[in-house]
């Protein structure tokens, strides 16, 4: 595809970063996305975005825990 591709795929992206496709789904989904700069960009974007959501509800859950830990340690 070219930097016109019609294919949205920007709801699949974060799905196919999640493990939330099927093994079907994500190998069109690669097959696709591999030829096209504009769906490769929007993959990196989405996997850009699912790493920062991960890194920041392991530090919520890291400060919750601390937190815990605090108010029961007395």
């Amino acid at each position: 595809m070219n930097r016109e591709c019609p294919v949205d795929i920007g709801p699949l992206a974060e799905s196919y970063h999640l493990g939330l496709l099927s093994p079907e789904q994500a190998a069109a989904l690669e097959e696709h996305y591999l030829g096209c700069p504009r769906c490769t960009a929007e993959i990196e974007r989405a996997e850009t975005y699912v790493r920062a959501m991960r890194a920041a509800g392991r530090r919520i859950r890291t400060q919750e825990r601390r937190d815990f830990t605090t108010a029961h340690s007395a």
